[in-house]
């Protein structure tokens, strides 16, 4: 006659529930502090298509922007987009922790998309503009972080067709200059972060899928 083994569960279900949400909770720990923290790199093409399709990216390139910060040219595209990319490599993805409760976990993951300081872009060669005299105009600085101050006193843009570096206009005496209020902006709170604003949801669902990804390959 055939022996039969037997089993028997002394944990309650609350217990075995806890017990196999704390073995889950670290096996994704562990996944987790193994993410590479240059992942985020993956977002690039998704931002740069969200920073070239607004208003201040085709003024810069071909319009008002153009003409106002003596772009020379034919050179605004390739300053501007060096400018984005800069951007697109800062993104960096931090793993925080995981806190582990009776019967759920929480695993937090961040991803840091901008610098608050904008270092690497304002410091890029790109981010300038030297005039025919040696004038260096910090174009990328204005537009970011200078908001709606006067960033040259005492001359104001006169736009006109075939004038100037851009071929849309000069700078000549009286009153002041500033960037436009449409497309000024402040650190933190510029043209730049506002796209990543307007379309976060977007964003978001992006950076999951690449986190959960990365994970899943650590697990």
């Amino acid at each position: 006659m055939k022996s039969k083994a037997k089993f028997k569960v002394t944990d309650t279900a609350l217990q075995l529930t806890e017990k196999i949400n704390r073995a889950l909770a670290i096996s994704i720990d562990n996944a987790a502090s193994k993410i590479d923290p240059n992942i985020g790199l993956s977002l690039g093409p998704l931002l740069l298509s969200k920073w070239r399709s607004s208003a201040t990216y085709n003024s810069l390139i071909s319009g008002d922007l153009n003409g106002k910060f003596g772009f020379y040219k034919g050179t605004a595209k390739d300053k501007v987009d060096n400018i984005l990319e800069e951007a697109a490599i800062s993104i960096k993805v931090a793993y925080v922790g995981t806190r582990i409760f009776k019967t759920r976990f929480k695993t937090e993951v961040r991803i840091y998309i901008l610098k608050e300081d904008l270092l690497g872009i304002l410091e890029s060669i790109d981010a300038v503009i030297v005039s025919e005299k040696g004038v260096t105009l910090e174009w990328a600085r204005w537009l970011l972080t200078r908001g709606d101050e006067i960033v040259v006193d005492k001359y104001r843009f006169y736009g006109k067709g075939g004038l100037g570096r851009s071929g849309r206009g000069i700078m000549e005496k009286g009153l002041s200059f500033k960037v436009p209020t449409a497309h000024s902006g402040v650190r933190g709170d510029n043209w730049l972060t506002k796209v990543l604003r307007t379309f976060i949801a977007e964003i978001s669902v992006e950076s999951r899928n690449i986190i959960e990804q990365a994970i899943k390959r650590n697990l």
